[in-house]
């Protein structure tokens, strides 16, 4: 969750992308699950995307 609403960004994606990530199990999840997390099923770091 983001420290305030400033920190939440909506992005737009195809319908392709929708479907594979729903394929992944994007649509399982509730309102307040991460898709992406380590493996313990916590907040990935902020690092893991810059250092990608």
């Amino acid at each position: 969750m983001p420290k305030s609403k400033l920190g939440r960004r909506t992005i737009e994606i195809t319908a392709g992308l929708f479907q594979e990530l729903a394929n992944l199990g994007l649509a399982k999840l509730g309102k307040d699950d991460l898709f992406f997390h380590d493996d313990s099923g916590s907040r990935l770091p902020y690092s893991t995307f810059y250092d990608h």
